[in-house]
């Protein structure tokens, strides 16, 4: 297919745009911790958010389904409820969240991105250990019932899990709370509403949920040979231009006594701009970048002391500069002085840029006598 008929398509596609969550854009979305304080702060019916056991309720109707004891979670109290961050073990280890109410003990070990390298045998005897702590100080007849899953983006493959623990991921859970959530409105916090919902978000575009192909996917998958050739013709017509600014410094840099004026020799940054350095007035530091790119040659004058750039708008309010840049173009905090297109010949630019390194210690010059 040729490039312009490839371009026709791609043009076509509409136009897609993925909007970032709050947590993307604070760039915490990774981390464990952070993901954990906030089922944390969800799990706990009694905080501000209003969504009461939302969570709670919804953690463990899909933990029902995959709990062996599933029989005994069916009569489990919510009344009072606990919920710790970093479980500390006596082998000083730590589960990242376990819940605790009249009748029960949850240890959830959170997974996100990171490798399922946890002692869970150490991490069910630990919870173990809590139950009898929970039945001694409610002086229960029963030793609590403990449930032991492992949350993640992903399922945990059954060969990696031990001491009894089970495996849950965020899509299951977000499922089941999607689900109960229109129940739960009436009495919530707007503002936790719409937390809960960025945290879904995240989660679900951390998983690869929203990986869905769409009609941009399916054109980059039926046209990926021809892409890949027209990046490759691309990057090839981007290192002729850059060997077309090589060949332009080095036929500057032969001009030993037109280019003097410069503070230092000609150089080039970024593959593709040629930099033409100036000092005046003892420290004022101005340049002229010439920029090649697909587009053409763009000369740009600008200082590089932010503080200094009126000296460049006065520099080009002399008669030296306006005679021969009458209408300079602000680009950002520089000024583009002369354009020529992609294909001049070199031997066409070169007599300009010398001419420049002319005009401007002149104009400078003037500046000092008026």
């Amino acid at each position: 297919m040729p490039y312009p008929s490839l371009l026709d398509l791609f043009h076509a596609l509409p136009k897609v745009k993925k909007n970032r969550t709050v947590m993307q854009v604070s760039g915490y979305p990774h981390y464990e911790n952070v993901c954990s304080n906030i089922l944390a702060f969800y799990l706990d019916p009694e905080e501000e958010h209003g969504l009461s056991d939302l969570l709670l309720q919804s953690l463990f109707k899909v933990t029902h389904k995959s709990c062996s004891a599933s029989s005994a979670l069916e009569s489990l109290s919510f009344e009072t409820i606990n919920v710790e961050r970093e479980y500390t073990t006596d082998g000083n280890k730590r589960i990242d969240l376990v819940i605790t109410g009249e009748n029960f003990v949850f240890g959830i070990e959170n997974k996100i991105y990171h490798w399922l390298a946890n002692d869970l045998n150490h991490y069910a005897k630990a919870l173990r250990q809590c139950a009898i702590k929970e039945q001694r100080k409610n002086e229960a007849e029963q030793t609590p019932t403990i449930i032991k899953t492992v949350l993640g983006l992903h399922p945990v493959s059954p060969e990696k899990l031990q001491g009894g623990f089970t495996s849950i991921t965020y899509t299951d859970l977000w499922q089941v709370v999607q689900q109960q959530l229109g129940h739960y409105l009436p009495n919530a916090s707007q503002k936790w509403v719409i937390y809960l919902l960025d945290f879904i978000e995240t989660t679900k575009q951390l998983t690869g949920q929203n990986m869905e192909l769409k009609e941009n996917d399916q054109f980059f998958i039926e046209n990926d040979d021809q892409i890949n050739q027209m990046i490759h013709a691309r990057n090839d017509f981007l290192k002729r231009l850059s060997n077309q600014v090589s060949q332009l410094h080095s036929m500057i840099s032969d001009e030993w006594d037109t280019i003097e004026p410069l503070s230092r020799a000609p150089w080039i940054a970024y593959k593709r701009c040629l930099v033409l350095d100036f000092t005046f007035q003892g420290n004022l530091k101005i340049a002229f970048d010439l920029w090649l790119n697909p587009r053409g040659w763009e000369l740009q004058l600008w200082c590089r002391q932010s503080a200094k750039h009126n000296f460049v708008i006065r520099l080009l309010d002399t008669p030296q500069v306006k005679s021969k840049a009458p209408d300079p173009k602000p680009h950002n905090n520089r000024f583009i002085t002369q354009t020529w297109d992609v294909g001049t010949p070199l031997e066409d630019i070169l007599p300009h840029l010398l001419e420049w390194i002319k005009i401007l210690p002149e104009a400078a010059s003037h500046l000092e006598q008026t």
